[in-house]
């Protein structure tokens, strides 16, 4: 049994013909294995969703998708990589998990990947100014890795960028610029700081990075790899140990410090057998002040913030595992990770301050129906259970609230601020909290799964509406913006609903004047408290600084 297990540890890739692939290896170790997978000198792969894309392999012929993707784009690329070429017969096989879709392919829609897997485009945020000049380096930059290399030679020929169609309009001017040599400042200065920018900027994170490498004393080399700040929680904490790759061969390694103003992490060789697991703590603080609110939304008791918050992490030590033997190993103080400063979408209700309801639970049951009705990767988002630590306006003290929130600049969170998606969304849950429920914690208890059903009733009964004295006068409809006016006739006592647009503050304070219409024919001008409108699905706003 040692000896197998030594072998394991430290045996050689090319031996065993079954090839790991992941984000963060070492391009020396990359370029090796891309190059064996083309050459056809395989047995198999086993990779994260890094492979679905840009790489077509010979003779493979069987996928084993272990965990279900979450859009349709995904898998299909997935399934995408098997029966291209040499291939005669094909198969894809779809392991039956926990997950929540893993339920619903097998439990709830026969095996129906449509109506288990919407459609949405990959995750790959090219509107961000951020992303597209760091996915127009690695496209039409002057690096030897660069798609568009051949451009680089041609002297007194015009350069045009072909991506029109395919891409943001704004992308293909940059790239088109780029190609002119017409750079920005922000584009310039990114080129300046890395060499290989396919291997500097992971394709779907863009937070910061920590390097691993050798420690002072340490002889046998250790690869430079990056890892973000939410993988030191996971695998880069002081004591870690962690799996990779060393040219062709599986190594180990264990961090032995780790430096944050640095942001280095030390690892030596290790020939053990253990795994260990971090004991850390997670919490975030809204920040409620007006230049930091982006939406407020109110459906009846139910409060729903985009804003900025927060997030503090500390680790107090880690449990070690071997065999059957597991120790707890206690930092002599605790280690703080540097502060998170982000975005987030936080949802409070009263039903969520019950002390029986695990409100870590219904924060992971949002999060996933909102990674399956959006676009994006699970690395760019995090979800919490919190509590609110100062009063706020009508929010008490030790009120508890919900948060999902990124974990970069994209603020990706905001979407949930949609009417349209907060109605889809919660209408789902609703119709399948006990599939969901049970799928994701068999365990949950009567107390959470009714405080996610009253959370279901509050929105999906109870129009949107933005109450300025409610929430701070902190938020505005945008110019000319579609929303509903309500009126009381005055002779029948009748609701009536028109159609209006938004024009600005009213001339009496405290009141917004509006634009109303009646049989799409313009009724009247009119000076109007807030709460007499409401927003609809086509409603745009703007933060009141």
């Amino acid at each position: 049994m040692y000896k197998n297990l030594k072998k394991k540890v430290s045996a050689n890739v090319e031996e065993t013909g079954i090839y790991p692939y992941r984000a963060g290896y070492e391009k020396e170790t990359i370029d090796n294995i891309t190059r064996y997978l083309h050459e056809g000198n395989f047995k198999g792969v086993i990779s994260t969703s890094a492979l679905e894309i840009g790489i077509d392999i010979e003779g493979l012929n069987i996928a084993i998708i272990a965990d279900m993707p979450h859009d349709k784009n995904s898998y299909q690329q997935r399934i995408g990589r098997v029966g291209r070429f040499g291939c005669n017969n094909s198969y894809v096989i779809v392991i039956r998990g926990n997950s929540f879709l893993s339920q619903l392919l097998f439990d709830e829609y026969d095996y129906d990947i449509d109506k288990v897997l919407p459609n949405y485009e990959p995750a790959l945020y090219l509107e961000d100014v951020n992303v597209q000049n760091r996915h127009a380096l690695c496209h039409v930059g002057d690096t030897e890795s660069c798609e568009y290399l051949q451009w680089k030679g041609r002297i007194n020929k015009e350069r045009k960028f072909e991506g029109k169609g395919y891409f943001p309009e704004s992308f293909v001017n940059l790239c088109h610029d780029i190609l002119l040599g017409q750079t920005t400042k922000m584009y310039d200065e990114l080129a300046d700081t890395v060499e290989n920018p396919h291997n500097a900027f992971p394709i779907r994170f863009f937070g910061k990075q920590f390097i691993i490498q050798n420690a002072l004393d340490e002889t046998r080399y250790i690869p430079n790899e990056n890892i973000s700040r939410e993988q030191i929680c996971s695998e880069g904490y002081e004591g870690a140990i962690r799996n990779t790759m060393y040219g062709n061969m599986y190594i180990k390694e264990r961090i032995v410090g780790v430096s944050t103003i640095k942001e280095e992490i030390y690892a030596k060789r290790y020939s053990g057998y253990q795994t260990t697991k971090s004991h850390h703590i997670k919490h975030l603080i809204p920040n409620f002040k007006e230049e930091y609110r982006n939406a407020t939304i109110c459906y009846g008791d139910t409060k729903i913030f985009n804003l900025k918050v927060t997030e503090h992490r500390t680790i107090y030590g880690y449990y070690e595992v071997n065999y059957n033997y597991r120790k707890y190993v206690k930092y002599d103080k605790p280690f703080y990770l540097p502060p998170l400063s982000t975005t987030g979408t936080i949802i409070f209700h009263p039903s969520l301050n019950s002390k029986d309801v695990n409100i870590s639970q219904v924060a992971n049951i949002i999060f996933e129906l909102f990674l399956r009705r959006n676009a994006f990767d699970r690395n760019d988002i995090s979800f919490l259970g919190g509590r609110l630590y100062n009063k706020y306006e009508n929010i008490e003290i030790d009120s508890r609230f919900i948060a999902i929130y990124d974990a970069s600049s994209l603020n990706i969170s905001s979407r949930i601020v949609n009417i349209d998606l907060i109605s889809d969304l919660f209408s789902f849950l609703h119709k399948h909290i006990d599939v969901i429920g049970k799928s994701l914690f068999p365990n949950i208890n009567e107390a959470t799964v009714n405080a996610v059903k009253n959370l279901c009733i509050s929105i999906l009964e109870n129009e949107p509406n933005i109450s300025y004295e409610d929430m701070g006068n902190e938020y505005a409809y945008s110019f000319m913006t579609k929303i509903k006016y309500i009126k009381e006739d005055i002779e029948t006592g009748e609701i009536i609903e028109y159609d209006a647009k938004y024009l600005g503050k009213g001339s009496i304070e405290g009141t917004i004047n509006i634009m109303y219409f009646d049989n799409g024919e313009e009724f009247g001008l009119s000076n109007v408290i807030p709460d007499c409108i409401m927003a609809t699905s086509e409603t745009r706003f703007e933060t009141n600084k």
